[in-house]
């Protein structure tokens, strides 16, 4: 059974969050809480919905997270005394390996806007959504819940950004190999060679020309 896990809220209870599942659009279950003979003077606000496979089973294990927080859990195991923050964190732990769209309203839309621009937070992917879309913005803040595909945006789970080792140092260069110097008594003896030479065509000159 496909279907929603839901977040609701309600002003006159702050610290009190509604965590049920529905079949039907998350936005018709303020309909039907309206019309549940609940009086408060405050009408109740969608928060978050996830879409699942198994929003069941997957709903029992979140109530049994969260199970310390139940308000009443012999008259009504729906309603949790935690912020919404921890509500949202516990849904996605659990049943977000098998979501296959979620969205964000009134309070949670501000959570997940704020976790866009923190530095502090990282966009994390789904294992269970395809990994086709590199975007990193909030793909599913709308009043209109439809299905999300790539990555998903994270407002509940903060992650430090790895610091990036520093680059090596370069590498000193290799100084170039030393001139060989000639020994100074080689250049000596090739100097005298030369003025040698140089005498002894001069002489064969002057021998040819008959001036010898």
């Amino acid at each position: 059974m496909k279907g929603w896990i839901y977040i609701l809220s309600n002003q006159s209870v702050p610290d009190w969050l509604a965590i049920g599942c529905s079949e039907t659009d998350p936005e018709a279950l303020l309909r039907q809480y309206g019309n549940s003979g609940i009086k408060l003077p405050y009408p109740f606000e969608l928060q978050y919905a996830l879409r699942t496979p198994y929003p069941k089973s997957q709903l029992q294990k979140i109530h049994d997270e969260l199970a310390d927080e139940c308000v009443n859990p012999d008259h009504n195991q729906d309603w949790f005394e935690c912020d919404l923050l921890r509500g949202i964190r516990t849904v996605r732990n659990i049943a977000g390996n098998s979501a296959t769209g979620e969205a964000f309203y009134n309070q949670a839309r501000k959570l997940a806007e704020q976790a866009q621009s923190d530095e502090e937070y990282v966009v994390a992917a789904s294992s269970a959504l395809p990994d086709n879309d590199s975007s990193r913005e909030v793909q599913q803040i709308r009043t209109v819940p439809e299905i999300q595909r790539g990555k998903r945006p994270s407002p509940i789970a903060p992650q430090v950004r790895p610091t990036p080792p520093p680059p090596p140092p370069p590498e000193p260069e290799a100084p170039p190999p030393p001139a060989k110097e000639e020994p100074k008594w080689l250049v000596s003896l090739l100097i005298v060679v030369l003025v040698c030479l140089l005498m002894i065509a001069v002489f064969l000159v002057f021998y040819l020309y008959g001036y010898i």
